[in-house]
C-alpha cells in the first residue's frame, strides 16, 4: 500500500535527503497510514544529527523540541514538523525515560527502542518500507507484539502498559501472548508514572471501540496499574452500548468512584463534575412520570440524566418510556429549572420582595408548582400565586 505523505512534511524529507541523509517517517503515522486512517501528525526520524538537522534548514525556523533527545521541529510552510535522530536509549532508572541516548546512524538500531512492532516501522517518500520486526504482517493479523522482550520494554518504560491496552482497544486489536503476559505481571509499576499520564491513557482505553473486551480481560491488571476499583466483571463489557464520551463511562466503570479520586487521577474539573452528577443521577429511581423527570433534570441537568438513562439501559433495564419522556421535555422547551421560570428575582423585587435569599426560596416553590403541574409557566399567574403565598 503507498502512503501519501502530505507535501510539507514531504518537503522535510525530500531536504534531508538532498543533503545526503537518510530520512523516514516513522512510527504510529505509518501505522495509521496503512490501516487507512488518517494520522494526526508525521513524526521524521533521520540519520543527521541535530546540529546537521538544523543545518538543513537556515533559511526556515526550527525549534530545540527535545534537542538533548535528538529532536529537532522545523517549522515548514507554518506547519511544525518533529525531526529526530536515530538513537539507541541507554538506561530507564525511573521507568520512564531514558537516562542518556546514543545517536546512530542505523534505522533499524533506533527501531529497536520501540514499543510494538506496529510502532515500529519507517517508510522513505519513495515508498520504501524498514520494517524489521514484522509490524506490517502484525497489523494485518491484527496483533499487537512488543519489540524484543516484553518485560524489557516494561522495565524500560512501565506507560508502555497502558498504551498497550489502549492501543489493544482503539484498533481493536488482540495482544500477543507474551505481550498481554508481561502486561499483567509487570501492571503495578505503571504507578511509578505520573498520574496525568496514566489518566490520559485510561481515558483513550475507556473510549477505544472495544474497550468492553480490554477491560474484561485486563480489569486485574488494570486495578494494579491505576488502583481504580472497576464494575464487576459480568457487566464492564456492556461499556461498548454506552456513548464515546468519557462522564458516562466513568460513572458506569468506576461506580463507587469519589471526586477526590477524580481529582487526583488528573481528570479536568469539567469532566470530574459531569461525572459526578451522571453518578449521583444514576443512583436515583427511574422516574415514572412527567414531573418525576422534570425532578431530575432539575436537580441533575440533562446531560445526566440522558447518560444515567443510557446507563440503565445498557444494564438491560427497560427506559424506552423514559428516553420518550425527556425527549419530548427538552425539544419543548418545558420548565424543569428556576432560569426556565417565567418570572425572575428582579420581578419579585419590583413587587415589593426584599431582597435577599427569600427571592431564591420563592422562586423555588415556583418552581415546585410549574412542575408538578399546579400553576401554568405565565408571568401573571406565577406573580399572583407569589404575591398570595407572602401573604399567607
Amino acid at each position: 500500500m503507498d502512503i501519501r505523505i502530505p507535501e510539507k512534511v514531504d518537503e522535510v524529507l525530500a531536504a534531508l535527503e538532498a543533503a545526503g541523509f537518510q530520512a523516514y517517517i516513522v512510527g504510529g503515522c505509518v501505522r495509521d497510514a496503512l490501516l487507512g486512517r488518517q494520522p494526526g501528525d508525521y513524526d521524521v526520524c533521520t540519520s543527521a544529527r541535530p546540529e546537521q538537522i538544523k543545518c538543513c534548514f537556515e533559511g526556515l525556523r526550527t525549534v530545540d523540541t527535545g534537542i538533548r533527545h535528538g529532536t529537532v521541529t522545523v517549522i515548514c510552510g507554518g506547519e511544525p514538523v518533529e525531526v529526530t535522530t536515530y538513537r539507541v536509549d541507554g538506561m530507564y532508572s525511573d521507568g520512564r525515560r531514558p537516562d542518556s541516548v546514543e545517536f546512530t546512524a542505523d534505522i533499524e538500531a533506533d527501531l529497536a527502542r520501540r514499543d510494538f512492532t506496529v510502532n515500529a516501522m519507517a517508510c522513505s517518500r519513495d515508498g520504501r518500507f524498514v520494517d524489521p520486526y514484522g509490524g506490517r504482517e502484525d497489523l494485518r493479523d491484527g496483533l499487537l507484539r512488543c519489540v524484543g522482550v516484553p518485560e524489557e520494554r516494561f522495565r524500560e518504560d512501565a506507560l508502555r502498559i497502558m498504551r498497550a491496552m489502549r492501543f489493544s482497544a482503539v484498533l481493536g486489536f488482540s495482544m500477543e501472548d507474551s505481550t498481554r503476559r508481561a502486561v499483567t505481571a509487570n501492571a503495578v509499576s505503571v504507578r511509578k508514572v505520573s498520574a496525568e499520564r496514566i489518566c490520559s491513557e485510561f481515558s483513550g482505553l475507556i473510549l477505544g471501540s472495544q474497550a468492553g473486551r480490554v477491560l474484561f480481560a485486563c480489569r486485574d491488571a488494570l486495578k494494579a496499574a491505576t488502583g481504580l476499583d472497576l464494575a464487576d466483571a459480568g457487566i464492564i463489557g456492556r461499556v461498548d452500548r454506552l456513548p464515546l464520551e468519557l462522564p458516562p463511562r466513568l460513572a458506569f466503570l468506576l461506580p463507587e468512584v469519589t471526586e477526590s479520586e477524580l481529582t487526583d487521577f488528573r481528570y479536568d474539573k469539567d469532566t470530574i463534575r459531569s461525572t459526578m452528577a451522571v453518578s449521583r443521577a444514576l443512583r436515583e429511581e427511574l422516574p415514572r412520570d412527567r414531573a418525576g423527570m422534570k425532578m431530575l433534570l432539575r436537580e441533575y441537568g440533562a446531560y445526566a440524566v440522558e447518560s444515567a438513562l443510557a446507563i440503565h439501559g445498557a444494564m438491560g433495564a427497560e427506559t424506552e418510556m423514559q428516553m420518550k419522556t425527556l425527549k419530548e421535555i427538552l425539544e419543548a422547551g418545558e420548565c424543569y429549572t428556576a432560569a426556565q421560570l417565567a418570572v425572575n428575582g428582579s420581578d419579585l423585587i419590583e413587587a415589593g420582595f426584599a431582597r435577599g435569599p427569600a427571592i431564591g426560596e420563592m422562586l423555588e416553590r415556583l418552581l415546585d408548582e410549574v412542575i408538578e403541574g399546579r400553576e401554568e409557566n405565565t408571568r401573571e399567574g406565577l406573580m399572583v400565586r407569589a404575591l398570595k403565598d407572602r401573604q399567607a
